[in-house]
C-alpha cells in the first residue's frame, strides 16, 4: 500500500495556482495536496510509536481531515490517493503503537476511527463503485500492507456488494490469517449459491468451519438448493454417528437449519446409537441430552431419553395420525433434576468457573445473603443431584484464576464437603477478569491457545456478578478459533444488572444458555 501511496502522491501537480485564474476558481482548489503527505508522515510515525497523540495535535489532525474532504470535493483525481491516507490512519487501530501511556494510545485509536468513519461513509455513499475499488484493488494486492487489506476486508462486512463477491471468496478460501477470517466474516449470511457452496466447501475439505457455517445458515438456509440441502443432510449424519463426541457435538447446530422431517430421522438414529454406546460405557451425557433437546424443540413433546418412545411418536407422524407442531419451540424442555440458578445441567463433566469479585460480597434478596454464599450453596445443591457418574472441576476468579486442587473429581460427599471448605476460604476480592478464570478451567496457554486432547470437560458453567473487565468484544474470535475442535459449551448465570453483554455472547456463540438472576 505504501508504494502505491507515494506513487499516487507523486502525481499531484507541484506548481502553484495560476494567479490570473478566478478568484472562485482558486478558492475551490485552495485544499493543499501536501496534506496527504502530513497525514502519511504522521501514520507512519504514529505506527512506530514515535509520534504522540495529545488533545492539541488531534485537532490538528483532524483539521488535515478536514481539508482532504475539500479535496475529494475540489478534484475528483486526488479521491484514491485520499482513501489510501484514510485506510492507513483506520489500520491504526489493528496496530496501535507500542507506547507506555494508556491516555495516548486511546487518543490514537480514536483518530483511527477518524479515518474509518470517512470509509464507511464512502461505502454508504458509493457502495459499489467504493467496496469494489476495496475489494479488488486493496484486498486482493499482495503489495499492499496487510492491516490495509485487513481493513478493506473488515469494511465490507454485511455490505454484500456484488462486486466484491468473487474477491471475498478467493480471499476466504487462500488468507489464513486476520485477512481470510475477516474476508470469510463478510461472507457470512450471503444469500448467495456460490458463498453456500464456500463454507460448505471448508468444512468438508477440512473439517473446520462448523461455527461460521452454522451462523452462515441461520438466515439463509431456506434458500439452499435441495442439492445443498442434502449436503447439510449428510454432513449431519456423518457428525452424529462418529465415535468422537465432539464430532457429534458440530451437528446440533447444523442440525437447526434442516426442516423437521429431515432433521428428525437423523435424530432418532443418533439417540440410538449414543443409548447403546452410553450402556457400554462409551456414550456421552451431553450428547444423549442434547439429541433428546432437539427433538422436544421439533416435536413439542417431553417424551425423555427413550428411543422407542420417540420411535413411535415418529411413526404416528408419518401415519398422519399426529400432527407436528407449527412452530418449532426456540429451546427443547428437558427436564433435569440438577440445575445450578434454574440453569438445567446434561453433562457429566462439568468445570464451574465462579466470580469471587469484591462485588461478590453484595447482598442478593432480603434475608442478608451475599451473591458468593448464594452461588457456593447453588454449586453445592446441584452436585448433590447430579448423577453418580459425574465428575466436577471447579475455578474461582477476580484479577486471576485459581483451580480447586481436586482435579476433576467424582461427585462423593469428601470431595464435596472439600470444594465447600476451599470456596469459605477464599473470600471475595479483586477484579472481574473472567478470561483468567477460563484459562484455569481449561488449561489454555499463555496466548490463550486451547489443547483439546488435554481436555477433560465438555461442559463449564460460569457465574459473574458484573461487567467483566475485558468486555464482550473477544468472545466470538475466540470461541471460534479456539473451540471449533474442542466443542465446550459454556452455560452463564449473571448474578445482577451490571453485565457488559460477555456471559450473553459466551453463551450464544457456544450454543449454551443464558440466565440472569436478580
Amino acid at each position: 500500500m505504501l508504494r502505491l501511496f507515494l506513487l499516487l502522491l507523486a502525481w499531484f501537480p507541484s506548481h502553484a495556482p495560476d494567479p490570473a485564474a478566478p478568484a472562485h476558481r482558486q478558492e475551490t482548489v485552495a485544499p493543499d495536496p501536501a496534506n496527504l503527505r502530513k497525514l502519511h508522515v504522521w501514520t507512519q510515525r504514529a505506527r512506530r510509536g514515535r509520534e504522540g497523540l495529545d488533545d492539541r495535535q488531534r485537532g490538528l489532525l483532524r483539521e488535515v481531515l478536514e481539508e482532504l474532504d475539500r479535496l475529494r470535493v475540489a478534484d475528483a483525481s486526488h479521491a484514491r490517493a485520499i482513501d489510501l491516507g484514510l485506510l492507513e490512519l483506520g489500520a491504526l487501530r489493528a496496530i496501535p503503537p507500542e507506547r507506555k501511556d494508556p491516555e495516548g494510545l486511546e487518543l490514537t485509536r480514536t483518530v483511527a476511527d477518524y479515518g474509518i468513519e470517512r470509509l464507511v461513509e464512502r461505502l454508504d455513499h458509493e457502495p459499489r463503485t467504493f467496496g469494489g475499488w476495496l475489494a479488488n484493488e486493496v484486498m486482493v494486492e499482495p503489495e499492499q500492507e496487510p492491516e490495509g487489506r485487513t481493513l478493506a476486508a473488515e469494511l465490507l462486512a454485511g455490505r454484500r456488494i456484488r462486486e466484491t463477491r468473487s474477491a471475498l471468496l478467493v480471499t476466504g478460501r487462500t488468507a489464513d490469517d486476520r485477512l481470510g477470517e475477516a474476508a470469510v466474516e463478510a461472507l457470512i449470511g450471503w444469500s448467495d449459491p456460490l458463498v453456500h457452496e464456500f463454507f460448505l466447501d471448508r468444512l468438508e475439505d477440512s473439517g473446520a468451519g462448523i461455527t461460521v457455517l452454522s451462523e452462515h445458515l441461520k438466515g439463509v438456509a431456506k434458500d439452499l438448493s435441495p442439492g445443498l440441502r442434502e449436503r447439510v443432510r449428510t454432513l449431519v449424519s456423518t457428525m452424529y454417528l462418529s465415535t468422537d463426541w465432539r464430532d457429534a457435538a458440530r451437528a446440533r447446530s447444523l442440525v437447526r437449519v434442516l426442516p423437521t422431517r429431515r432433521a428428525v430421522p437423523l435424530l432418532l438414529e443418533a439417540l440410538a446409537v449414543w443409548d447403546r454406546r452410553t450402556r457400554d460405557g462409551e456414550g456421552s451425557v451431553r450428547i444423549t441430552a442434547e439429541v433428546v433437546r432437539e427433538l422436544q424443540r421439533r416435536s413439542g413433546r417431553s417424551i425423555g431419553a427413550v428411543p422407542e418412545r420417540w420411535n413411535s411418536w415418529w411413526n404416528a407422524v408419518i401415519e398422519g395420525r399426529v400432527e407436528l407442531p407449527e412452530t418449532i419451540q426456540r429451546r427443547g424442555g428437558f427436564v433435569s433434576s440438577a440445575s445450578f440458578f434454574g440453569l438445567n445441567v446434561h453433562s457429566d463433566r462439568i468445570a464451574f468457573v465462579i466470580d469471587r469479585s469484591g462485588s461478590m460480597d453484595g447482598l442478593v434478596g432480603t434475608d442478608g445473603r451475599t451473591r458468593f454464599s448464594e452461588a457456593v450453596d447453588q454449586f453445592l445443591q446441584c452436585l448433590e443431584h447430579v448423577d453418580e457418574t459425574t465428575r466436577f472441576a471447579l475455578v474461582l476468579f477476580s484479577d486471576s484464576g485459581s483451580r480447586w486442587p481436586g482435579g476433576l473429581s467424582p461427585v462423593t460427599p469428601a470431595a464435596l464437603n472439600n470444594a465447600q471448605r476451599w470456596l469459605e476460604r477464599n473470600r471475595p476480592k479483586g477484579g472481574t477478569r473472567l478470561f483468567e478464570g477460563l484459562r484455569a478451567a481449561l488449561e489454555l496457554d499463555r496466548s490463550g491457545h486451547l489443547k483439546p486432547d488435554r481436555l477433560e470437560v465438555d461442559t463449564v458453567i460460569v457465574l459473574c456478578d458484573g461487567a467483566t473487565a475485558e468486555g464482550p468484544d473477544w468472545v466470538r474470535p475466540w470461541i471460534r478459533r479456539e473451540n471449533e475442535q474442542a466443542q465446550v459449551v459454556f452455560h452463564c448465570v449473571q448474578i445482577g444488572h451490571t453485565g457488559n453483554g460477555t456471559l450473553e455472547e459466551l453463551a450464544a456463540a457456544s450454543g449454551g444458555d443464558f440466565v440472569r438472576v436478580d
